[in-house]
């Protein structure tokens, strides 16, 4: 499965896995919905790690958040590949990353459906 979405640069984004050190993109629920089974987003919204698919489960990551306001958990998963277009499609770079959904509406990142550390790029 491939979902294409358009992100927002944030040079304010600095979560990233504890583990592996891998930066974080947030992805609306709404565009996730097609990558990820609606099911296995909610299961995963409320850390029901046993009831998540095998194939999923595997990929999940624990990532802490912190913004100005407050400290919360999240929940994300690696993807097999992330390709970033940047220019206007004309360069591409393989990042990897975690994908973290997010309960935004969709494209409520500015008007963008996701946001990327600067420092993936």
């Amino acid at each position: 499965r491939k979902l294409k979405v358009s992100a927002l640069v944030d040079s304010g984004n600095l979560a990233s896995d504890p583990i592996s050190g891998e930066s974080v993109i947030f992805v609306s629920e709404t565009n996730i919905i097609k990558l990820v089974p609606g099911k296995e987003i909610e299961l995963m919204r409320h850390m029901k790690f046993e009831a998540v698919s095998d194939e999923l489960a595997k990929r999940l990551r624990i990532i802490p958040i912190e913004t100005l306001n407050s400290k919360k958990v999240k929940v994300g998963f690696l993807p097999d590949k992330i390709t970033v277009f940047t220019d206007n499609s004309k360069r591409k770079k393989e990042i990897s990353a975690v994908i973290v959904p997010d309960d935004v509406p969709a494209d409520n990142f500015g008007g963008f459906s996701a946001l990327i550390s600067a420092g993936v790029l």
